[in-house]
């Protein structure tokens, strides 16, 4: 696919499965959110660079934000976790 604003051949968009990803994580695997955050986050920067399409980056930057909850998420699961199994010794 060539976008109009560049003469080299730029990667689609995967918004709608980041955005996907996010609320999965977001509902049933908090793992998930880190694979939804490293995707988003390159999907953003590649945007900024001009080899990824622009459209639909909105749904890319809500993906990025679930990411960033979940992992947040599973991070606070794993240090209770953690916690409680290092006290019951």
């Amino acid at each position: 696919m060539y976008h109009k604003q560049f003469s080299h051949q730029v990667a689609q968009h995967r918004g709608a499965l980041i955005l996907t990803l996010g609320i999965v994580s977001l509902k049933f695997l908090c793992t998930l959110g880190i694979v939804t955050l490293v995707m988003s986050k390159n999907d953003l920067k590649a945007r900024r660079f001009g080899r990824m399409d622009r459209n639909r980056e909105s749904l890319t930057t809500v993906g990025y934000v679930q990411g960033i909850i979940s992992a947040s998420i599973f991070g606070i699961q794993a240090f209770v976790v953690a916690f409680a199994i290092l006290g019951s010794l």
